[in-house]
């Protein structure tokens, strides 16, 4: 018996599991009462009883990050599901279905955490209504969400079949707007944010965008906290392009002072601000020209308030599932216009197919086109539409403003366009993370601690020819040189093992591009604490264009450089290790008779690739691939092989 209503509870590190949990409430709702549609932390809340309800249909979109790992919105629950204390049946018959979410790039840790979370619910009782649903970052046409059409259609949505279908109300606005005096509000030298103000209430956006897990300085100790926090506020000190300035590719070297960080006469790895590899999650602002090009293409009567005190208040009482488009409950409450659309609206973003949805709503009839539009508008959102959705957005990368401008009568007279429409529609801006670049006991050695980022700036043509960049790594790469003010907070990386006490343990580090971030923090901080014995397997494209930090590496470091693009055949990391194991069986005595610690950073598919070389030269040694697999991953339970890619 299919059962009556419906909780749908993702995991996600970057968007994609809400998005595609945003996508299946819509349908869903056709068929079943949609009880609640968030995070699995946020739903649960450490009560596993939670999960207990009966006659209610349980919907998991489960995203892998790193290298198998559950991600920031559901390891509370993880860990509490995995308590031995709990009864064999303690999810008795509880209905569920899945769909996970991964990259194939990364082998067979391919959806690796979603796999894990069904096998539990499976043994711990619940019973699954269909078969499992994989969505592929690299599907062509819209990646994961192109996956997601077919499992929803041809299997999920198949189970309600013989179900009556019934029209969901359409969604309410929970916005309420009041505009706090006729005059407009003059900016000052400072941020608006900064301005008391305003202060508080940019806060408490911040605090509610933060990472689930980040390190507090209270009282002058590093913590790590598993809750959201304020940001910290850091000061640019230098902005280098480490690139020369004919190359493609415009990559920097930023340093920025951390006031917040503690200072302590004795050093000790428990006194660092934090440890070498760890993240800096930045959490950047949209540029005036931006605001401006966003400005331009909405209604006049909203353009007209762009800079008027605004206070804006968020109804409670209905239901988040019943709201239209996002509707973020965490806006600040005190701002303008203005200073929403730059620190806190993510208006550079690529408006989803359900934001299209929602935007139809809002053409006007009155325009000529307003019809021909809307059904445009509709068409693209759904499942017939996804290779026109992927060729007309995702391709060509059309922002909000982009998307506004084309479609005109969203702006003409008559259009129901109106800012607490715009209140929903958008979604906030949410932290980037980089891998922090610098040496921990290097810089408490300073008078002043720092963090260092190696920040490739993002920018490009669209097969149409129209210009792209990337957020973040534009705005950390205009900012000025010194003195420029940027939110951030810190959080443990993928390498927060790196052997720093007790016997001399040899660590290997590879990398290509900006991977170099996090492995020169470790060679940095193994250097500081007087480690010996390390080696670097670098790849970049040409040596006199992109080799990261060439002329700082130390005499007693060894080196191994792969540079694709100098000479007429390509060669990477992958071939390098390959040809160093031919001749000096460099990965086997590493590992097997020094017992090194190997340390991976760049793209999913370096990182596959140097794991299949490591595996296969190991077996040519030990002989057996099954022996050969376990070893390797208890060396990853253990942190002595660590990867952290990214695409």
């Amino acid at each position: 018996m299919i059962p009556s209503s419906c909780i749908i509870l993702f995991s996600t590190q970057s968007g994609r599991a809400r998005a595609c949990a945003r996508r299946a409430a819509r349908l869903l709702q056709e068929y079943v009462t949609v009880l609640h549609n968030r995070s699995v932390d946020e739903y649960v809340k450490g009560d596993l009883q939670r999960l207990t309800l009966k006659d209610t249909l349980f919907l998991f979109f489960i995203s892998t990050t790193g290298e198998g790992e559950h991600t920031d919105t559901i390891r509370q629950t993880w860990s509490l599901l995995l308590q031995t204390s709990l009864p064999s049946q303690f999810l008795q018959k509880i209905p569920f279905a899945i769909f996970n979410l991964g990259d194939r790039a990364y082998g067979p840790l391919f959806c690796a955490a979603g796999r894990k979370w069904a096998v539990r619910m499976l043994q711990l009782g619940a019973e699954l209504v269909c078969e499992p649903g994989y969505g592929d970052d690299g599907t062509p046409n819209g990646g994961v969400l192109a996956d997601l059409d077919v499992w929803l259609e041809q299997v999920l949505l198949q189970q309600f079949a013989t179900c009556p279908k019934h029209r969901p109300e359409r969604g309410h606005n929970p916005y309420r707007l009041s505009l706090l005096s006729s005059l407009t509000y003059e900016p000052l030298d400072e941020e608006e944010w900064q301005l008391e103000t305003f202060q508080e209430s940019y806060q408490s956006f911040f605090h509610s965008v933060s990472p689930m897990m980040s390190y507090s300085y209270d009282n002058g100790e590093r913590k790590l906290v598993h809750e959201q926090t304020r940001p910290l506020v850091a000061v640019v000190e230098s902005n280098q392009r480490l690139t020369t300035e004919d190359w493609e590719q415009d990559t920097r070297h930023i340093r920025f002072q951390v006031p917040s960080f503690p200072k302590t006469k004795e050093w000790s790895l428990s006194a660092l601000p934090y440890q070498a590899g760890d993240i800096a999650c930045i959490l950047p602002s949209n540029s005036a020209k931006e605001v401006d090009r966003f400005l331009r293409v909405l209604p006049k009567a909203i353009q007209d308030v762009a800079d008027v005190e605004l206070q804006i208040a968020w109804d409670a009482t209905h239901s988040m599932v019943a709201t239209i488009g996002i509707s973020y409950p965490h806006w600040p409450t005190h701002c303008t216009l203005r200073g929403w659309l730059t620190y806190c609206a993510d208006i550079h973003a690529i408006p989803e197919r359900e934001d299209l949805r929602a935007l139809s709503f809002y053409c006007s009839l009155k325009h000529p086109l307003g019809a021909e539009q809307r059904d445009k508008l509709l068409s693209l959102s759904e499942t017939r539409g996804s290779a026109l959705y992927a060729d007309f957005c995702l391709r060509e990368k059309r922002s909000w403003a982009d998307v506004i401008y084309d479609f005109d009568s969203l702006r003409a007279q008559g259009s129901l366009l109106t800012l607490e429409a715009l209140l929903a529609l958008l979604s906030p801006i949410r932290p980037r993370e980089f891998s922090i670049a610098s040496s921990p006991t290097e810089e408490w050695n300073k008078e002043e601690s720092a963090i260092e980022l190696c920040v490739a700036r993002v920018q490009g043509t669209t097969p149409l020819g129209r210009n792209f960049y990337g957020l973040c790594s534009d705005y950390l790469a205009t900012l000025s040189r010194h003195g420029s003010i940027v939110r951030l907070w810190i959080r443990p990386g993928s390498f927060h093992q790196l052997p720093l006490s007790g016997r001399p343990r040899p660590v290997l580090c590879i990398g290509a591009g900006t991977g170099i971030a996090p492995l020169r923090g470790l060679l940095r901080e193994r250097r500081a604490l007087g480690f010996q014995n390390d080696i670097l397997v670098f790849g970049c494209r040409k040596e006199s264009c992109d080799f990261y930090y060439k002329k700082e590496w130390w005499p007693g470091l060894q080196q191994l450089t792969a540079f694709s693009r100098d000479q007429w055949h390509k060669v990477y990391v992958q071939q390098v290790l390959q040809k160093a194991e031919r001749e000096h069986q460099l990965l086997s005595q590493h590992v097997l008779h020094q017992d090194g610690a190997i340390y991976v950073a760049g793209s999913p598919r370096m990182a596959k690739a140097v794991k299949e070389v490591l595996a296969e030269s190991l077996v040519a040694i030990l002989g057996d691939e099954k022996h050969v697999q376990l070893f390797l991953a208890q060396r990853q339970a253990t942190g002595l092989l660590s990867v952290e890619a990214w695409g």
